[in-house]
């Protein structure tokens, strides 16, 4: 089912390991890296995957959240960025407080982006600010060459 179960987010979460291992396994050059960008489901996807040493440079996470019943069971996250509504009633905003809480206790490295007015999907507004944190956050922990506007 797509029911967000325990297991199926184990699953998921399994499918995001395989896909960057296989990224991984490629013939590439050397400087190549990977980042995960998810929202919603695909946010707390993104956010499990990596809390098991998923071989990622960076994860940007959009309206997600960890689900309770990994946080005793995070090992590690790679540079993350936090992008949330406050007034999202999907993802209420509290998950990425404790989120970014968590990332404080096991000195993570972790920047977030609250936006006031916004919900669980961003005005185009908001959208396009946040777009550009996302790369402006990929650029610093990934790619100095990436490009400084979003296109």
């Amino acid at each position: 089912t797509l029911q967000p179960t325990v297991t199926n987010y184990r699953r998921w979460g399994q499918a995001v390991e395989d896909i960057v291992g296989d990224l991984h396994a490629r013939p590439a050059p050397k400087a190549r890296k990977i980042a995960v960008i998810g929202q919603g489901l695909g946010a707390s996807v993104a956010l499990l995957a990596g809390s098991h040493k998923l071989a990622v440079g960076a994860i940007a996470e959009w309206s997600g959240l960890l689900p309770n019943q990994f946080f005793s069971q995070v090992q590690n996250l790679p540079p993350l960025l936090i992008l949330h509504g406050e007034q999202d009633k999907q993802v209420p905003i509290v998950n990425a407080r404790q989120l970014v809480r968590l990332c404080e206790l096991k000195d993570f490295t972790c920047e977030a982006g609250m936006y006031p007015d916004e919900g669980h999907y961003f005005s185009s507004k908001a959208t396009e600010a946040a777009n550009q944190r996302v790369l402006t956050f990929f650029r610093t922990y990934l790619w100095a060459s990436l490009p400084t506007k979003a296109e």
